[in-house]
């Protein structure tokens, strides 16, 4: 009793698995066999019928014939044996020529359809290079366009700098006239009335300045000044000329008298004028 309440070892099962397996596998590659000769079957049934039809025609064919040939029997006398090979022949003629220009309405349909195929194959490769070349010459448009944005940044961009460095160029002037200006004017303004009349070439030498800054400092007294509103400067000669209320009066009885003075020819008279 002890012996048989022991638990079977699972290992006993592992034939009757394995069995089981096999049996299944063998069903399967049964069941895939049948399936292909089925399929085979119903190919050559299939390839069978097409054939029987190709039959079919012949004999239809072949028919005709004998029946053509079979009322030419019937109706001729055997002396006439010789008009129903005609009539034979004819009706072999006539299917010869039948066959040739089914056989020619072929070649010319495939001619046709390959001339079709052609065109559309043309067609296609037109259209395709037309593609390209659009493509190719949008491609091209947009190059020359950011070409043209980059030369104009650039150009722009040259113009800027250029502008920049000439404004920095005239502040850098400007500040070193209002420098000079500062540092020379009065002594300027101090010879111009001790000289009365000067040239520019003297008086620059005088201060030891530029012809330049010479006249830069005397436009500004005259602009600025109010000692120097009857003073005169003329550029033809690079002259100039002080003038207070004094000498004004002096010099327009001057100029009543003799009708016109001019400062370079009559330099000497207005001198002495200016210096009674």
């Amino acid at each position: 009793m002890a012996e048989s309440n022991n638990p079977v070892p699972l290992i006993t099962f592992i034939p009757v698995v394995i069995c089981c397996i096999a049996i299944v596998l063998l069903l399967q590659h049964r069941s895939s066999q049948q399936r292909d000769r089925v399929n085979e079957a119903d190919a050559a049934a299939i390839a069978q019928l097409y054939q029987d039809a190709e039959m079919d025609e012949l004999e239809e064919e072949e028919e005709v014939e004998e029946s053509v040939m079979g009322d030419g029997d019937q109706d001729s006398d055997p002396q006439e044996g010789t008009s129903t090979a005609v009539r034979v022949k004819k009706v072999g003629k006539k299917r010869a020529e039948k066959l040739k220009r089914k056989e020619h309405m072929r070649q010319y349909r495939e001619y046709l359809d390959s001339q079709r195929e052609a065109r559309k194959y043309n067609d296609e490769i037109e259209e395709e290079r037309y593609r390209q070349r659009k493509i190719a010459e949008s491609i091209e448009r947009e190059r020359e366009h950011e070409k043209r944005l980059k030369a104009q940044a650039q150009q722009q961009q040259k113009l800027d700098k250029e502008r920049e460095k000439k404004h920095k160029l005239e502040e850098k002037e400007q500040k070193r006239l209002q420098n000079i200006l500062q540092k020379y004017r009065d002594k300027i303004k101090r010879t111009v009335q001790d000289c009365k009349y000067t040239t520019i070439e003297q008086l620059s030498k005088a201060i030891h300045i530029s012809d330049q800054d010479t006249i830069y400092i005397l436009k500004q007294l005259l602009i600025d000044d109010p000692q120097f509103r009857l003073s005169l400067f003329e550029e033809s000669n690079m002259s100039f000329l002080y003038v207070t209320d004094e000498d004004y009066a002096r010099l327009n009885a001057y100029m009543q008298k003799t009708g016109y003075f001019s400062i370079e020819k009559d330099a000497e008279n207005i001198i002495s004028i200016l210096t009674q």
